[in-house]
């Protein structure tokens, strides 16, 4: 392949890696938002609703979050596989370049562990929407045992 093609291709390639990365912590940026969103709305409608919490937006809330929860990690692995492939074109076509620089090569360069903290988080906000599923169940139960309890004695 001639030199100015392969230039074109790298940078390319460079270019790839820099938006990848924008996008990956754009997308952290925006689940946060999501999550405290959600989490707010949650709390909202428990304050709210603590006398009747058999409400059914309240479970619609939590279920959402673990909706996204999944959501989120399959855009994560996308965002990792995608920066994982133009390193590699980036490492290709630098071992096929006279006289470059040899950013990816020369150097150990390791990709970030950006998506595993990602991940980790977002498996964290699924833990916490379901214990709190967990705890309004729990909740419920204690209500319907009451409720039933003070039934049988009058």
């Amino acid at each position: 392949m001639n030199q100015p093609l392969l230039e074109f291709e790298y940078e390319r390639a460079l270019e790839m890696i820099t938006l990848g990365s924008q996008e990956q912590y754009s997308r952290l940026q925006a689940m946060l938002t999501v999550h405290g969103f959600i989490l707010t709305a949650f709390g909202v409608l428990l304050t709210k609703n603590i006398h009747n919490l058999r409400t059914l937006p309240t479970i619609a809330i939590l279920v959402f979050g673990i909706f996204l929860c999944e959501r989120w990690l399959e855009f994560v692995e996308h965002g990792s596989e995608t920066q994982k492939h133009f390193r590699e074109k980036a490492i290709e076509i630098e071992k096929s370049m006279e006289g470059s620089s040899k950013l990816f090569t020369t150097t150990n360069f390791e990709s970030p562990r950006f998506h595993e903290i990602s991940k980790n988080l977002i498996k964290a906000f699924q833990v916490l929407y379901i214990v709190l599923m967990i705890s309004l169940l729990l909740l419920w139960c204690r209500e319907l045992d009451i409720k039933f309890f003070i039934s049988v004695i009058h």
